[in-house]
């Protein structure tokens, strides 16, 4: 692992990003809601949590419509929870303030609308690069990513020579 040091760019793809003062709910993350389905949980503490999953007959459509449908399986059935106070809770100081940032917008994403995806996109002040994609463009636009974590290369190398 490296420091944090040494990090140069902060690539996102269809992320949520610039929310540390807000929390998700205020972006209209609700789009994929319908295929949303909470499993209740105690944590450690005792306390109740939920973990949230994409239902998996309805993944390929709120998740990875452009993905083949073989994968898309794949994917809906080794989908790893996500916390449901995380769509709540403000995080910590965000990177982009500090790291330049790329954004890759996917322009058919369902699970975060394109709208927001710009607005938070805009607000880190990245470079944004849109692509006709769901929100796994990193399996069904892998070119698009590379070429976008290229860029990101290429211009944090020349503001360090």
């Amino acid at each position: 692992m490296g420091s944090w040091s040494v990090r140069r760019a902060l690539i996102l793809l269809a992320a949520v990003s610039a929310v540390a003062a807000v929390g998700l709910a205020v972006f209209g993350v609700e789009a994929a809601t319908a295929a949303l389905r909470p499993v209740p949980f105690t944590n450690p503490d005792g306390s109740d949590g939920v973990d949230l999953y994409l239902d998996p007959d309805l993944f390929p459509e709120a998740f990875a419509a452009d993905v083949d449908p073989e994968t898309a399986g794949v994917m809906a059935a080794t989908q790893r929870p996500w916390s449901g106070a995380g769509a709540a809770t403000p995080s910590g100081p965000p990177g982009w303030r500090s790291i330049p940032s790329w954004y890759l917008l996917g322009t058919e994403d369902r699970a975060i609308p394109p709208a927001g995806q710009r607005f938070m996109a805009e607000r880190g002040n990245a470079r944004i690069e849109e692509v006709a994609a769901s929100h796994a463009s990193m399996v069904s636009q892998p070119e698009a990513v590379t070429q976008l974590i290229l860029s990101a290369v290429e211009e944090t190398s020349r503001s360090r020579a």
